[in-house]
């Protein structure tokens, strides 16, 4: 399922997963309210970074989906 950054964000904190987009390859977000907020980590899993500076398309895009 596709849907906005908003309803992926909501699902996936529901639910402890991940969002994705198909325009950013290769990493997942796991979206927090701690204190690490957004956590960037590569599809696998490995090497979380801090940090996430979205475009403004990433941020309007309605293909966002949740992951493992």
């Amino acid at each position: 399922d596709k849907m906005y950054i908003h309803e992926a964000v909501k699902l996936a904190v529901k639910s402890g997963k991940h969002i994705a987009l198909e325009t950013l390859p290769g990493i997942k977000i796991f979206p927090t309210n701690g204190i690490d907020c957004c956590v960037v980590k590569e599809a696998d899993g490995s090497r979380p970074c801090r940090g996430w500076e979205p475009q403004a398309d990433d941020l309007m895009s309605d293909k966002w989906k949740i992951v493992d």
